[in-house]
């Protein structure tokens, strides 16, 4: 009897490129060894419905896709669909955050929680596809189940313990927001107590256990990330009526007052994920030390570190003080360099992401379009090749709710690849070997050697 062909869920050690997975040829798989549980889990192959029930089933996920049904994806989920996703995510975590992180994985609450069985979710729009659901009852989480998760997450009501189902794991685009997150998880660390973005008096974190990491997500296949505006407006409508702390509060924040500010970038995965070799990472300590402080200062408030982060000195007070003002800063030199110093925080043997970190270091503060003190410093610092290698053309910043310091960083990316254009082809105009400086005194050459030709044939005659 030959193999059938199935479609997993979760693509093992998958190192193609980011795409839908083709369907594979799976023999049927091995009993299990004793003691050993094995997660069951299936994979709905692009938009479509599955074609099979799963033949075999991973140990270990290495990602967990999203797979939404075909027909939300134009109304609901537009920049999902397009894989609008921003290229650089950012994720803060200490030893008291939910779930586990490490430079080499994430895992949510559900895989992680003290006394939890072996988890056995599936995509959270599984519900959705028919099929699924109705093979698999009792591993599939119903639209409303999802979005009472969801709100528990968005509003930092996970808990550690053995009902903890939530499968999601937060990441932002904003530096800005995480910066000011992390000050905030290492003046009081209790995340359990969170309540909407005001963190409660706890102990304090070291500073050295603040970690945060930036990620590539061109390193790792599609679907693998959601932005939180989408999720919320697919699930608010799945929502079990509330009177406060909903969904829909948030739904409406998001959606329609992001003029305000209340939108800091916020994308999920979900279930376990491998990002080895896909990010790097610093500490809060490391960053302090290297001037964050000196480039920022306005951060350097202690007195609202353990206070909000959102309102009242936190990221909309900051943003008002970054960018509130019509004139750009007027860069220099010392602080171009203090951002690239930042920016060498993010470089591994592994992954360089030196250039866009000091970009974004530097978009922390509203600048001039092509800033000249900043091109000049980069061009000193970098070679272009070196700004080839980090592919800034492909940067890729979603327009949606657009935050002020990711459109700033948008800017400076274009600025600084234009700039290093420009050079490239200026170069180009000369021979290998040859200066401006060469040409101009090669053109003085030629014009008098055809002035001296000019008075020999006047006097010959």
């Amino acid at each position: 009897m030959p193999p059938r062909t199935v479609i997993l869920m979760s693509d093992l050690e998958s190192d193609s490129e980011p795409g839908p997975s083709p369907p594979v040829q799976e023999p049927p798989p091995p009993p299990p060894p004793t003691g050993t549980s094995i997660r069951r889990v299936v994979f709905l192959d692009s938009d479509s419905e599955p074609e099979s029930e799963p033949a075999s089933i991973p140990l270990l996920q290495t990602r967990l896709p999203f797979h939404p049904p075909a027909r939300t994806l134009n109304d609901s989920l537009p920049y999902f669909r397009r894989n609008d996703i921003p290229r650089y995510l950012f994720r803060v975590y200490t030893p008291k955050s939910c779930g586990e992180t490490t430079a080499s994985y994430v895992r949510p609450l559900s895989t992680t929680a003290p006394g939890h069985p072996e988890h056995q979710r599936l995509d959270i729009f599984a519900s959705f596809h028919p099929d699924i659901s109705s093979r698999y009852p009792d591993r599939v989480t119903d639209s409303r189940t999802t979005a009472e998760l969801l709100r528990r997450h968005l509003y930092f009501s996970c808990r550690p313990n053995s009902s903890s189902d939530c499968p999601f794991v937060s990441w932002s685009s904003s530096l800005l927001f995480v910066l000011r997150y992390a000050l905030c998880r290492m003046a009081y660390y209790d995340h359990a107590d969170d309540n909407g973005g005001e963190v409660q008096p706890g102990m304090r974190t070291d500073w050295k256990d603040v970690k945060v990491i930036l990620l590539d997500t061109t390193k790792l296949p599609r679907r693998t990330f959601i932005s939180e505006v989408e999720l919320l407006k697919f699930f608010t409508p799945h929502e079990t009526p509330r009177r406060s702390r909903s969904l829909e509060r948030l739904n409406g924040l998001r959606q329609y007052h992001h003029t305000e500010g209340y939108y800091f970038g916020e994308y999920l995965s979900q279930g376990d994920l491998k990002i080895a070799g896909a990010c790097v990472q610093t500490d809060l300590h490391t960053l302090k030390a290297k001037g964050l402080f000196n480039l920022i200062p306005e951060l350097n408030d202690e007195k609202q570190w353990g206070k909000h982060v959102v309102k009242n000195g936190g990221v909309l007070s900051l943003r008002e003080k970054l960018y509130g003002s019509s004139a750009p800063a007027t860069s220099e030199e010392p602080e171009i360099h203090q951002a690239i110093e930042l920016g060498k925080l993010f470089c591994s043997q592994q992954l360089d992401l030196t250039v866009p970190a000091a970009a974004m270091f530097l978009a922390l503060r509203k600048r001039l379009p092509h800033d000249p003190t900043m091109l000049r410093v980069f061009k000193k610092t970098f070679t272009a090749d070196d700004i080839d290698a980090f592919q800034l053309a492909e940067t890729n910043v979603p327009t949606e709710l657009s935050l002020p310091e990711v459109s700033q960083f948008r800017i400076l990316i274009e600025n600084i690849q234009e700039h290093f254009d420009y050079l490239g082809y200026v170069e180009g105009q000369f021979t290998d070997g040859d200066t401006e400086e060469d040409e101009s005194i090669d053109g003085v050459t030629d014009t008098l050697e055809r002035l001296n030709f000019s008075l020999d044939t006047d006097d010959s005659s």
